[in-house]
């Protein structure tokens, strides 16, 4: 059927007509998604994009199995999410009792102050630990009764 042809992108193919390439990548840059790394032997978590009523059942989903994995401690790093709204906030919350109650913590790093301003403004700031990096949140993970948060 296809024998000779190469495949195309679809997605470039979607994206040819009419769009300026700035104009996707600004649409790419909010569309959701969660990674998990290993820094210094502790979970970090990635998110990027945005996390609303749509996302949030796949950011839930993502926690769910880094704490499935075995992981106790987790480091989210905030440092691509342009968006939370309030979905987002009470997956984190959710996932902070969850976290708590197999003896681990949530450290929370790199927001943009835009995301930050949405964690200080209902409280959030007091229930998490926020580092302004990802370097200060793992020191701060490691450090004994470093952020009694």
């Amino acid at each position: 059927m296809f024998s000779g042809r190469k495949p195309i992108n679809l997605r470039l193919y979607l994206r040819m007509p009419g769009v300026p390439v700035t104009q996707v990548q600004e649409r790419d840059r909010h569309i959701f998604k969660a990674t998990t790394e290993k820094c210094d032997g502790t979970a970090c978590v990635v998110l990027s994009g945005e996390v609303d009523s749509a996302t949030a059942p796949h950011l839930e989903t993502h926690l769910d199995g880094v704490l499935k994995s075995g992981e106790k401690h987790i480091i989210a790093d905030f440092s691509k999410l342009v968006f939370i709204s309030s979905a987002g906030l009470r997956v984190f919350l959710s996932y902070a009792k969850k976290v708590q109650k197999a003896g681990g913590r949530i450290i929370l790093a790199s927001m943009d102050q835009s995301v930050r301003n949405v964690f200080e403004s209902v409280g959030f700031a007091s229930i998490f630990p926020i580092h302004t990096t990802r370097e200060e949140a793992l020191k701060a993970l490691k450090t004994p009764g470093g952020d009694p948060k």
